[in-house]
C-alpha cells in the first residue's frame, strides 16, 4: 500500500502515482483534472470500463470514476450482492475486452459478518460487551488504552470472519466464471488497500501508523491461460501498489500513459528483478495529523515521524517490528535516512481537485471510522 488508508491508496493504485506525486491525503482532496487514470487508458484502447465501490473513500467523492463508462457507488453492499452485480454486468458484456473493478468493504470496521460466519473464529462462551461497531472501540484507537485480551481475541474473530466471508463469495464468483467458461481467459488481480492493527503497536484500525500490519499487503495475479513454467508461483521480491496498472496495461497490450510511475510486474514474475523502494506515507484519515513518512528498502524499514524522530525495524530479523534499531544502528540509520530523503524530493506531478463532503458522505466515513465522531 502507499499508505494505511484508502483514498490515498486506491488512488495511488488507478493513478500508478504515490501519495506525495498525486496530492490526496486528505477527505477533501480528489484525483485532478487530467490525471491519467487505469481505466481510462484502457477505454481509450477500446475497453469497456465498469466499477461496483462500497467504500465512498475510493468512490465519486475521490474522482475514482474518471475513465469509467459505468461507476456505481453502493455503500456497505456486502460482498454476495456485489458477486451478483458483477456477474450481471459480465454477461452482458462477455464478448467484448471489459475492465471491471470491484473494491469490496466487508473486511473492514464496523466488524459485522454475517452470522454463519459471525461464530466462526470467535469464541462461543464470550460474554463481553463488544458487538463489532467501530463506535465501540474509538476510546481504544490510540496507545493510552487497550482492550482487555478477551474483548481483543473477540474482535480479531469477527474481523477473521469477514475475511471468511469475502473469501468464501470470490470462491463463488470465480465458480460461476468458470462455468460459463470465462475464467481461464481472464486476468484477474486480487489486492488490497490498507491492512488494520489490533494493538500489534499499541493502536486500533487503521490511517495512522505505517508498520507491517498496514502497509504489507497481499497480491494474487491470475494470468490469461494459466501461469507460464518461466513464472515465479510465489514473488518474493518487494512491489508496489503502483506497479499493479502498468502491470494490467502491458498485459492487456494497451499503451502506458506517461505520467505512470510505477513499473510493471511481469520482470519480478519472472524472477528477474530485485526488491523495489517503497515508500510510504499518511497524514492520517482527516488530513490532518502531521505527516508520517516510511521507507521499505531492502530489508530495512524507516518510519520518520514529523519533527525528525525516527525508527528503524529489520525486517527479516524482526518481522513483527518489536526492536527499534535507530539508536542501536547509527550508520544504517543515516543511510536509510539519505535515502528517504532522496524519495521525499519528488515533487508532486498532479494538482488535487478539492471536494466538499456532503452530511451523507461524513456520515458514511464516520460509521467506518474514517472520520471523528460527532462531539
Amino acid at each position: 500500500a502507499s499508505s494505511p488508508w484508502t483514498r490515498p491508496s486506491t488512488v495511488s493504485l488507478m493513478t500508478s502515482l504515490s501519495p506525495q506525486s498525486h496530492g490526496v491525503e486528505s477527505p477533501s482532496q480528489a484525483i485532478g483534472a487530467g490525471v491519467p487514470t487505469l481505466a481510462a487508458a484502457l477505454y481509450a484502447d477500446g475497453f469497456r470500463t465498469a466499477a461496483l465501490v462500497t467504500n465512498g473513500y475510493a468512490g465519486l467523492g475521490a474522482n475514482v470514476h474518471s475513465g469509467f463508462e459505468e461507476f456505481w457507488q453502493v455503500p456497505r453492499f456486502v460482498a454476495g450482492a456485489m458477486k451478483v452485480l458483477a456477474l450481471d454486468w459480465i454477461a452482458l458484456h462477455a464478448d467484448e475486452p471489459f475492465f471491471l473493478y470491484l473494491h469490496f468493504i466487508d473486511p473492514h470496521a464496523d466488524y459485522k459478518p454475517p452470522y454463519v460466519f459471525e461464530n466462526t473464529f470467535t469464541d462461543p462462551a464470550y460474554d463481553g460487551n463488544l458487538t463489532g461497531r467501530f463506535d465501540e472501540m474509538r476510546s481504544f484507537i490510540s496507545k493510552e488504552r487497550q482492550l482487555p485480551p478477551e474483548d481483543l481475541a473477540h474482535v480479531v474473530g469477527l474481523y477473521d470472519g469477514e475475511i471468511a466471508y469475502t473469501d468464501r463469495q470470490l470462491g463463488l464468483f470465480f465458480e460461476a466464471l468458470s462455468e460459463r467458461g470465462l475464467w481461464d481467459g481472464l486476468l484477474v488481480i486480487i489486492l488490497a488497500d490498507h491492512g488494520e492493527e489490533f494493538e500489534d503497536h499499541g493502536g486500533l484500525g487503521h490511517c495512522r501508523t505505517l508498520y507491517e500490519e498496514l502497509v504489507r499487503m497481499p497480491l494474487l495475479v491470475k494470468l490469461p491461460g494459466g501461469r507460464p513454467t518461466s513464472f515465479a508461483a510465489r514473488v518474493q521480491e518487494r512491489v508496489r501498489i503502483i506497479d499493479v496498472s502498468p502491470t494490467i496495461l502491458q498485459l492487456a497490450g494497451s499503451p502506458m500513459p506517461e505520467a505512470f510511475r510505477g513499473k510493471s510486474l511481469i520482470d519480478p514474475m519472472r524472477g528477474l528483478a530485485p526488491d523495489r523502494d517503497a515508500y510510504v506515507r499518511t497524514r492520517g484519515c482527516d488530513g490532518r495529523l502531521p505527516l508520517k513518512e516510511a521507507l521499505l528498502h531492502e530489508r530495512f524499514n524507516i518510519i520518520r515521524s514529523a519533527g525528525g524522530a525516527t525508527e528503524l525495524y529489520d525486517l527479516a530479523a524482526d518481522p513483527y517490528e518489536s526492536r527499534d534499531l535507530a539508536s542501536d544502528e547509527p550508520e544504517l540509520l543515516n543511510r536509510m535516512r539519505d535515502r528517504l530523503d532522496e524519495l521525499t524530493v519528488e515533487t508532486k506531478t498532479a494538482r488535487p481537485a478539492v471536494k466538499t463532503l456532503s452530511a451523507t458522505e461524513r456520515a458514511q466515513l464516520r460509521a467506518l471510522g474514517y472520520l471523528p465522531a460527532q462531539p
